[in-house]
């Protein structure tokens, strides 16, 4: 059953699987991505913003209700997931750096 006018059914994983795939070949034809340079300082902004957003919300939350008795500062059971995440989270600085180093123009 359609969920819109257009007759396109948004709740069908294959609708959100076409447009993924249509989006990104697209993207993947842009040979230079200096012409997304736009997109990325939108992006750093919106990443930026969530973060201060976060920590605005939680410090007012703790203030108003304080720290719950359950809240431990390191958890031993999930630590090797939080190093995993950490690793995980700069691997693309690794993978990253030698590719503009080898680049004819690292700017």
């Amino acid at each position: 059953m359609p969920s819109n006018s257009l007759g396109v059914d948004f709740n069908n994983i294959w609708t959100y699987g076409t447009f993924y795939i249509v989006i990104f070949s697209s993207l993947a034809t842009v040979r230079n991505i200096a012409r997304f340079n736009f997109a990325f300082i939108f992006g750093n902004l919106c990443l930026i913003s969530s973060i201060l957003i976060i920590i605005y919300y939680s410090v007012v939350k703790i203030n108003h209700d304080g720290i719950n008795k359950e809240v431990v500062a390191l958890n031993p059971d999930s630590m090797t997931s939080m190093v995993g995440f950490s690793i995980f989270a700069f691997e693309g600085i690794g993978v990253l750096m030698p590719i503009m180093q080898a680049s004819d123009c690292p700017e």
